[in-house]
């Protein structure tokens, strides 16, 4: 949507899924959603235009491990080589996280994204992080009770993020949604905090709106 809806060109870094998949995905979205496109291959030129689909081994520093280093590389060529103006890192457990013994697991993930938002304010980018729940935060079934607590070192992301969503598929059988805005730092430009009841289309490769609440 933000390709298509406003033309910003992204990169996805993804750990879990193949990029091909990725890459499919959008070609799916482009061919549903894209106003002009009339086959395959105009989808395929949409994707390869907007979109940059990263594997984790494509790091400018050639590390093994995906560090924060490695991460601030990606994000500079990101911008600076292809112009992406919005990044989704998803997920951040797959990175390697290593704090000093001084430091708990809240403390590191206050200063990471302290040290991300400012690489993302010094390149003018959107940066996207998925995190997934604790253990606990996982069993959660009501998205009333769901929040940005529920992520690992969760009082730093609530604290630190500008923004906080929770997409949550009470049952991963079906498509239903929910889509919980938990944090909106500036709500007069991001919004007010709420949910919203949706439905993945799975044949459009699209999010659609159903209803507000619960």
């Amino acid at each position: 949507n933000l390709a298509n809806n406003h033309q910003l060109p992204g990169a996805i870094l993804q750990f879990e899924d193949a990029t091909t998949r990725v890459r499919e995905t959008l070609i799916t979205y482009a061919l549903n959603n894209v106003a002009g496109i009339a086959n395959r291959g105009e989808a395929y030129a949409w994707v390869n235009n907007w979109f940059r689909t990263i594997p984790p081994q494509q790091g400018l520093s050639g590390e093994e491990d995906y560090t924060m280093a490695w991460l601030e590389d990606v994000i500079r060529e990101a911008r600076t080589r292809h112009g992406c103006k919005w990044i989704i890192l998803d997920p951040w457990n797959e990175l390697e996280h290593i704090w000093d013994k001084g430091k708990n697991e809240a403390s590191y993930i206050n200063d990471a994204v302290r040290r991300l938002k400012r690489i993302a304010r010094a390149y003018q980018i959107i940066l996207m992080i998925v995190a997934h729940p604790t253990k606990e935060g996982g069993k959660v079934k009501e998205i009333e009770d769901l929040d940005l607590y529920m992520v690992a070192g969760g009082a730093a992301w609530n604290n630190k993020a500008d923004h906080g969503i929770v997409v949550h598929r009470p049952d991963k059988s079906k498509p239903q949604a929910y889509i919980k805005v938990s944090k909106s730092k500036n709500q007069q430009l991001y919004g007010l905090p709420g949910t919203t009841r949706d439905q993945y289309d799975i044949m459009a490769a699209k999010i659609r709106y159903i209803g507000m609440g619960k």
